[in-house]
């Protein structure tokens, strides 16, 4: 049983639209720097039919948290399925993260099936949130995180700086079965590969003003290439799709 759990929300139309679903990438960034330490659990809305069952059997173990995450528009409504689900079921927390929940934390916080969001950028946080968990400390001290205090008083601590990308460690691939995220760009059945983050322009439609403050940061090209080697590699895909 695993000490956290981590549940991909079905996307919604983009989810369609694809021969396969694409790598529950954020998931697998933040468990690299959770796995050498704890036991993690992914569970996948888009491809396992059975996840209530699945998820039900880590509840009864009562894992540290329960995270998910949402873009803005319909995944929001799966979101808050698994987040009611995990709320009806057990006391464990639930932590949300992604951009919807970055950028609206103290909104989202208000509906009563969340408890905790990460914001932003989520690899230390969230691992410096497993760590507070486990040893029972205070959640005001977690750069990075908002969350409902035990009067129900909504929390949002101070911002954690960015990583530089070449610490992230190698994604822990083991966690999923990865030849089902191989979906085809033009007829090339291609896998997820990250490289790079954010973005120097100001779009205003765009999340990336607040979420990445305007700002974009790449790996070397060293780490790029063991990336891509090792993601090719183990999926057996004829293509890569950067995002």
């Amino acid at each position: 049983m695993a000490d956290i759990v981590f549940v991909q929300p079905t996307v919604g139309e983009w989810d369609d639209l694809k021969s396969a679903p694409s790598l529950p990438l954020a998931f697998l960034s933040v468990a690299s720097t959770l796995v050498d330490d704890y036991e993690v659990k992914i569970i996948d809305q888009r491809i396992e039919k059975d996840w209530k069952s699945k998820l039900q059997k880590e509840l009864d173990n009562n894992p540290l948290f329960v995270g998910t995450n949402a873009v803005t528009g319909p995944q929001i409504t799966h979101s808050l399925e698994i987040s009611k689900f995990v709320k009806d079921n057990s006391k464990v927390p639930v932590v949300w993260g992604g951009k919807h929940p970055s950028i609206l934390a103290r909104q989202t916080l208000e509906n009563k099936n969340v408890d905790m969001i990460v914001v932003s950028e989520g690899e230390v946080t969230t691992r410096d949130l497993a760590d507070t968990l486990k040893r029972e400390g205070s959640l005001d001290e977690v750069r990075g995180l908002a969350f409902k205090n035990k009067e129900g008083k909504i929390k949002i601590n101070e911002p954690r700086p960015f990583m530089n990308m070449d610490d992230l460690p190698q994604l822990p691939y083991d966690l999923i079965d990865i030849k089902k995220y191989v979906p085809k760009y033009l007829g090339v059945p291609s896998i997820y590969i990250e490289t790079s983050r954010g973005c120097p322009q100001q779009c205003t439609f765009c999340y990336n003003n607040e979420y990445n403050k305007c700002r974009w940061r790449g790996m070397s090209a060293e780490k790029s290439m063991e990336r891509i080697k090792r993601g090719l590699e183990l999926s057996k895909a004829k293509g890569i799709f950067f995002v």
